[in-house]
């Protein structure tokens, strides 16, 4: 059993627990872990490693975290589009993609996430859901509630809480949010998508006002509710134990660092993006001539963007060769904010040392390069009063 090879290891002689909360079957030991990280991709990693290394014909794990402020994407979605990627980048806020499907999630230090691991034929998601729910009104009194969607509600309402989950052919694991003290401000700032004209498959979320346990009860925290959940799923409270672990512990988990580093990476983040088109019309005016309108499609996959259409109507008397110069150049270029500016950047050197960036046509020039980069959207954060043409290029 899997914690049994802990403790083996750490040289302790602790027995497993042996109550299923979702099964009348009492085959299977029960185990619950906390993590002492704040780190997502570490924690999202020792639950990656605990799905593939435990044997869960034998043991059940419950596991229970907290990050410190991040967004979560599910497995198919788009980052660019489910979050505000300039803000995070900003302030420092990590993005990562699980590898669980369902929609994005804000976390921080007042949310709490339940992964409940288990075999395949024990996968319950509305009892897992149904007995923390059950233990928060037991133990608080919280008139939560659970929807047709599999979301926890509070006051029938407002969300506290969105599930998402992972299937193998005889693994399993139900992992979801439980808003305790949340900040909703900054949830809003960064679930908010400053991306306009976006179409693809990816998987979209479904926006709801949201909610803390907090608002009912002020006094839960991360602690009271991981020990709340803790005796739900371990019935016999006498020989309740809690195992915290560091979720990068080479000799507790071997091999857990890989999982982090690939669950880090740029290509794992945004380049596991579904392919995406962006389409949007600009109007420029100018004092002595008619207006001129530019349509920009980008089209995206594997983050890079690999197919530019630019159409003008009424535009400057400019050389064709110079719009195929730019698509050329910008093709194939990785789509993230310092690239698609340097590459823009180099395209008007180009022009300027061809002679096309002139008096008459530098205007005109400057503002088609903006409106590239405003339709990536990868400049400004949503609500931001500052303008894309602010941008040095």
């Amino acid at each position: 059993m899997f914690l049994r090879q802990i403790l083996k290891l750490n040289r302790l002689n602790q027995a497993g627990k042996c109550i299923n909360i979702v099964t009348t079957r009492n085959l299977v030991n029960h185990s619950v872990i906390v993590s002492t990280s704040l780190n997502i991709y570490h924690n999202l990693a020792l639950e990656d490693w605990l799905f593939e290394n435990t044997n869960l014909k034998q043991e059940s794990v419950l596991l229970m975290w907290r990050d410190s402020p991040c967004v979560v994407i599910g497995r198919h979605q788009n980052p660019w589009v489910e979050c505000n990627v300039p803000y995070c980048e900003l302030f420092s806020v990590k993005v990562a993609r699980r590898k669980s499907g369902g929609g994005a999630v804000y976390h921080d230090d007042g949310n709490v996430n339940v992964s409940f691991i288990t075999d395949r034929s024990l996968y319950n998601r509305r009892a897992n859901l149904q007995s923390v729910v059950d233990a928060l009104a037991d133990k608080w009194a919280i008139p939560l509630s659970i929807n047709d969607r599999e979301d926890i509600l509070i006051y029938n309402k407002n969300k506290v809480s969105g599930t998402a989950s992972k299937l193998s052919r005889d693994k399993s694991y139900h992992h979801f949010t439980l808003l305790c003290k949340a900040d909703r401000i900054r949830m809003s700032s960064i679930l908010h998508s400053n991306m306009e004209g976006v179409s693809s498959k990816a998987t979209k979320s479904t926006p709801a006002p949201v909610g803390n346990l907090s608002d009912h009860q002020p006094n839960v925290d991360f602690d009271s509710v991981v020990h709340v959940i803790s005796e739900a799923y371990i019935k016999d409270r006498q020989n309740l134990n809690i195992t915290n672990v560091n979720p990068l512990d080479e000799i507790m988990f071997p091999g857990v660092t890989k999982h982090a580093e690939e669950l880090m990476t740029w290509g794992w983040i945004y380049g596991k993006t579904p392919h995406f088109t962006i389409q949007r019309t600009f109007t420029y005016t100018a004092s002595d001539s008619d207006e001129s309108v530019l349509n920009v499609s980008l089209t995206v996959g594997k983050g890079r963007i690999c197919n530019v259409e630019l159409t003008t109507v009424h535009c400057p008397e400019i050389d064709a060769q110079y719009f195929l110069q730019l698509k050329g150049c910008i093709e194939g270029i990785v789509f993230e904010k310092d690239s698609v500016l340097k590459v823009l950047s180099d395209v008007k050197t180009k022009w300027i040392e061809g002679r096309v960036y002139e008096f008459n046509t530098s205007d005109y020039l400057d503002w088609v390069l903006w409106c590239l980069i405003e339709s990536t959207g990868l400049y400004s954060q949503a609500g931001s009063t500052d303008s894309v043409k602010d941008v040095p290029i």
